[in-house]
């Protein structure tokens, strides 16, 4: 687990820092769990070199969190400390997309930071059972309604 955040993980919420650079980067982040990749989530080498096993659906850190349960001690520590690492860069996202105008302002970032959170695990979850990728988009689209700026 410590590698795969290393060397997958890390590189696309690093990109939470930069909103003016990746202004689209939660909807892109959601879009590569959706698709088993996008091209737009990260330009760094540790993430574009990735060889994905050939079966495998959406985002290994989200099969481990929502199956957390069932792991070791030593496992959930690494799972929970990058859990609080990902809100507040979702959190620091949220910030920047309401200073720049395409966020809400009424919205609270902490809470929507642990929204979001819980929305690429909803998306693992129906990835899983099988739900078409059209459908999981739609459901996203209305889960990150209350974010937009209208």
């Amino acid at each position: 687990m410590n590698k795969y955040i290393v060397h997958s993980a890390k590189p696309i919420h690093k990109n939470y820092d930069n909103y003016k650079k990746y202004p689209n980067h939660l909807f892109n982040h959601l879009d590569g769990v959706i698709n088993d990749g996008n091209k737009f989530v990260s330009d760094d080498l540790n993430y574009i070199n990735i060889k994905r096993p050939k079966k495998a659906i959406g985002c290994m850190l989200q099969r481990y969190t929502i199956n957390k349960f069932s792991l070791g001690p030593i496992t959930k520590k690494v799972i929970n400390t990058f859990k609080i690492y990902r809100i507040k860069q979702f959190k620091k996202y949220i910030i920047n997309a309401q200073n720049a105008g395409a966020f809400n302002k009424n919205i609270d970032p902490i809470y929507y930071s642990k929204y979001i959170y819980a929305q690429f695990s909803l998306v693992q979850i129906l990835r899983l059972n099988t739900t078409p990728k059209d459908e999981i988009k739609n459901i996203i689209n209305i889960a990150l309604k209350p974010l937009i700026k209208s």
